[in-house]
């Protein structure tokens, strides 16, 4: 795999660097007119990644400290083992920025913010409700399966540039109305963050990201204004449209940010390669919501987030590209700056790495059923702890708080969840000095 990355990029690269403007302005042109969906599809690029790299790639200081990080990241990703689930989780501060939002609409655009990362941290800790529909289709992937970054991203609430002044420490990291990079894509104010800049751009393009984005540049993954979020929050000309409206675009984007190519090697035809040996080859990307396509002699992974596929129809990474994510994430580690997260929050996320379902499955003190739960979740204590006074606290994958009870000795405890969203939960249960925890999916 290590070999195919290396010199998928290397292509990659001098693809970059001996095409001019002119024919950047072609190849956009040429984008468009090929990538044709139908009805609101039809007019519309999902991914601009290519020629907006292309085009970065022109600036000598940006090529140069792209290409040492590349090299970097190329040495990382021989040093990583194929499993994910017993390292640290990597956390990221996370910055978003509408440069043409309105400041009255700042609650509803936190909210907007905070949605799509829910989205992303489970999308990319393979802990979407939804990846368990990867369970239908396995047997067509014989050499694939599912894959977790282990990431967390935050928005960032310490220590914000003194940029936008309705923006106060302790709230969110938001910008609204911040006239971010002068107009363009990277801002070295925001050096430090992950960046996502939310704004009208070209009509017939959903977003686009650098392919290996650098911190200490204010990269940002830029999205258009109707394919930012879900369909859950909307605040006005930023409000998502069906069939880009479950937030993975933002999902993909994320995953050019973090190095990894089109599930069809960006160029396409079966001779070009994404570089992930358990990616299947494909010859072309996929619109809609297909059933099964035949490709290379083999069936396209129709449903991973870095194809072309409805947002109600992508749901997965592979186990290799989740990798390269995070060989490409623990090379630009240092450049992201920790400082700007509350340090509770932080051990909050280290905490519940360290109680993993594995660890304590041999010395659980409680069982929870069902699992998923719906709209009611049962918590039943077993006799090691039936005495103690016990309190049970409930987080969601962003490490917030969605409740706090006190059981004093009840066997058996009824949660009703039907405010939860769908995805992944933690539930710790204090009991005397210890403490134990468990994790249950909220599907609906």
């Amino acid at each position: 795999m290590l070999i195919m990355y290396y010199y998928y990029y290397i292509g990659a690269l001098n693809f970059y660097k001996i095409n001019s403007m002119k024919k950047t302005k072609l190849l956009f042109t040429g984008l468009i007119a090929l990538l044709g969906f139908n009805s609101i599809a039809q007019e519309v690029d999902r991914c601009g990644t290519n020629v907006y790299m292309e085009e970065r790639m022109q600036n000598e200081e940006y090529a140069r400290q792209h290409n040492e990080i590349q090299a970097r990241f190329i040495e990382n990703l021989d040093l990583q083992k194929s499993s994910r689930r017993n390292e640290e989780t990597l956390i990221i501060p996370v910055a978003v920025h509408f440069p043409t939002g309105s400041e009255s609409n700042r609650d509803c655009l936190v909210e907007l913010a905070e949605k799509q990362m829910e989205i992303l941290n489970n999308d990319f800790n393979g802990t979407n409700a939804d990846i368990s529909n990867w369970d239908n289709v396995e047997d067509n992937y014989p050499n694939s399966s599912t894959g977790s970054a282990n990431v967390r991203f935050v928005l960032a609430t310490e220590n914000h540039p003194n940029l936008d002044p309705d923006l106060e420490e302790g709230d969110p990291a938001v910008t609204i109305g911040y006239n971010f990079g002068n107009g363009g894509d990277s801002d070295t104010n925001w050096a430090g963050y992950l960046n996502f800049l939310v704004k009208p751009i070209n009509a017939g393009l959903l977003g686009y990201s650098p392919l290996g984005g650098n911190p200490l540049q204010g990269d940002a993954i830029v999205m258009n204004t109707f394919a930012f979020g879900d369909n859950t929050v909307g605040c006005g000309q930023f409000t998502s449209s069906a069939p880009f409206n479950l937030g993975r675009t933002v999902t993909h984007e994320l995953g050019h940010h973090f190095n990894l190519a089109h599930i069809w090697g960006n160029q396409g035809g079966c001779s070009n390669d994404d570089g992930i040996s358990d990616t299947p080859s494909a010859s072309s990307a996929t619109y809609g919501c297909p059933s099964v396509v035949n490709q290379c002699g083999s069936i396209n992974m129709t449903m991973n987030f870095m194809d072309y596929s409805n947002d109600a129809c992508m749901y997965m990474f592979s186990e290799g590209q989740t990798d390269v994510m995070r060989s490409y994430i623990e090379t630009v580690l240092s450049y992201y700056e920790e400082d700007k997260i509350d340090p509770q929050v932080i051990e909050d996320i280290k905490n519940e790495n360290n109680v993993s379902v594995n660890e304590f499955s041999s010395e659980l003190a409680f069982d929870l059923y069902p699992n998923p739960a719906a709209d009611h979740l049962y918590i039943k204590m077993n006799n090691e702890i039936i005495s103690e006074n016990i309190t049970v606290q409930m987080f969601d994958i962003t490490g917030k708080m969605v409740f706090e009870l006190g059981v004093n000795g009840k066997v058996e405890e009824i949660v009703n969840t039907s405010s939860l969203k769908n995805g992944m939960y933690f539930v710790k249960v204090f009991a005397g000095d210890k403490y134990y925890a468990d994790k249950v999916m909220i599907s609906k």
